[in-house]
């Protein structure tokens, strides 16, 4: 439960942009955080003494963990993916982590091609129409950002993202008010079996609308 993180220990794999992102959310939820990186000694953030810093090769990084939030470039075959999944760990992407916490309308693209240009179009009509809008994701800004913006007053109307088919490994209630899917054409195949698995998971952007959410479907 988002609710329930304060105290708790959460591990991220991965300190790029959407893993500091996730980081910062955490901390400010009052989460103890392991941040797992192949190299921990070449992160140059200077962390709070809050944040622990790790090897993602060390089997034993989930010990006490309540949490993982895996970056997008971490793959479904990390070892630690799949320990968390033994020991019944809750792993997150970044983008249903901050989706527990955002109050404001998700606006989520997804597709093979175009996905930022029609992102940045999406945020620019909303912004005309008198909107305060966030707009990231796969897209510069992590979504986690939204939340801590709001937390340091900035509030926000719409949050639009550009997802990737990464960010959808994870998801469990990540639900967009509007969900676009672009297009789909074979791509990521080191990552994924086949076509039908990458499109299964674009597929996930769907799962959780609900009676008045849009789909806009090519």
């Amino acid at each position: 439960n988002a609710t329930e993180l304060a105290g708790k220990t959460a591990v991220v794999i991965g300190s790029g942009r959407a893993g500091a992102a996730a980081t910062r959310l955490l901390l400010a939820q009052g989460a103890r955080v392991r941040l797992l990186e192949k190299n921990p000694a070449a992160t140059t953030v200077d962390w709070p003494s809050d944040v622990e810093l790790g090897s993602d090769a060390d089997a034993g990084a989930l010990a006490d963990a309540a949490l993982l939030v895996p970056s997008p470039g971490v793959a479904r075959g990390h070892p630690l993916l799949v320990a968390a999944a033994a020991a019944a760990v809750p792993v997150w992407s970044e983008i249903e982590l901050a989706a527990r916490f955002l109050t404001c309308p998700i606006v989520a693209i997804t597709g093979t091609n175009g996905k930022s240009t029609t992102t940045v179009l999406i945020g620019n009509i909303l912004r005309r129409a008198g909107h305060r809008v966030f707009v990231g994701g796969n897209l510069g800004t992590p979504l986690a950002a939204a939340v801590t913006d709001r937390a340091a007053g900035a509030a926000y109307d719409y949050a639009v993202a550009e997802i990737s088919s990464f960010q959808l490994e994870w998801i469990e209630c990540f639900r967009p008010r509007v969900a676009v899917w672009l297009n789909l054409t074979a791509d990521h195949l080191d990552r994924y079996a086949g076509v039908d698995e990458y499109e299964d998971y674009k597929a996930v952007l769907l799962r959780q609308l609900r009676a008045g959410d849009v789909a806009v479907l090519n």
